[in-house]
């Protein structure tokens, strides 16, 4: 069984379902309209006994949670979300952060793949895949994302580190522009989380949605914990908050071979576990 997405006549966005008719995959039978659909590249996939659409319409990338009839083939949505943020313009032919998922499962877990393009020198390529991330639902029915747990064997030198501590602000430079952050702290509606890298990348994290490089996002940051993961790589970052049901993708300048970090908790916030590591490249072999 496949689907793709089709626009009727009329200017319509559908998402029609066939069957495969025999064992050749030659013929194929129209089974009807899975889902109305404004969007590409689109993941259907199953989590539990619950479904999960998601598609780039040409902009943010947006899922549904819901139930699939297998009787009737048709998709009938209960939750709606966000993907990943960081869907920018930047004055680049190709500027649309983390785009175009696919995803593969194996053993108890699904795993989602998507293209980060934004880079402001792109001669030579055409962006560049993110972190495969294992995915999930949380109790609310929300998409949950975090790194594949192999990403820890890449780990390389612990440079910064404390726990159960409640600190206001921290420096430190890296001596590499590879890195994996894990920071957790604790805000009310008072209070707001500041993390800078060299100048290049400015966060500021607030109970109402975050800001990354001047551009905001809103979003119920404090539904999902008071947790960040951020993967660095030279100009690109990956961000995961709280459970992984609000993250966020933004290409920037190179952050340079030694970059500076500095984290600010500000009215009524406070930093209380740190972890940064360096990371070693990723050795594919084919």
């Amino acid at each position: 069984m496949v689907m793709s997405k089709c626009v009727t006549p009329e200017g319509k966005n559908l998402l029609p379902i066939y069957e495969a008719a025999d064992d050749s995959m030659l013929h194929w039978d129209y089974r009807g309209i899975l889902f109305d659909n404004n969007g590409e590249v689109v993941n259907f996939f199953p989590i539990g006994d619950k479904w999960v659409l998601i598609y780039s319409p040409y902009d943010t990338i947006e899922y549904f949670v819901g139930h699939f009839d297998i009787s009737s083939l048709r998709f009938t949505p209960a939750t709606h979300g966000i993907l990943s943020y960081g869907y920018h313009s930047q004055d680049n032919p190709v500027d649309r952060g983390f785009y175009a998922t696919c995803l593969y499962t194996e053993e108890a877990r699904t795993v989602l793949c998507g293209w980060i393009s934004g880079f402001k020198s792109w001669d030579l390529w055409n962006g560049c895949m993110g972190i495969p991330r294992t995915v999930g639902l949380n109790p609310s029915f929300q998409l949950t994302q975090q790194p594949i747990v192999e990403l820890d064997n890449l780990h390389d030198t612990c440079i910064c580190s404390f726990a159960g501590e409640r600190r206001t602000e921290i420096n430190f430079s890296a001596p590499s522009d590879m890195l994996d952050i894990l920071l957790e702290y604790q805000y009310d509606l008072q209070g707001e989380i500041g993390l800078t890298i060299s100048e290049q990348l400015s966060l500021c994290i607030a109970p109402d949605g975050f800001t990354i490089n001047g551009e905001h996002y809103s979003c119920d940051m404090q539904s999902c914990g008071s947790r960040l993961r951020l993967l660095v790589d030279r100009t690109v970052a990956e961000l995961f908050f709280g459970d992984g049901s609000v993250c966020a993708t933004r290409c920037f300048d190179h952050i340079g071979s030694k970059p500076q970090i500095q984290i600010v908790a500000s009215g009524e916030a406070v930093l209380t576990d740190l972890h940064c590591h360096t990371m070693n490249c990723c050795n594919l072999k084919f």
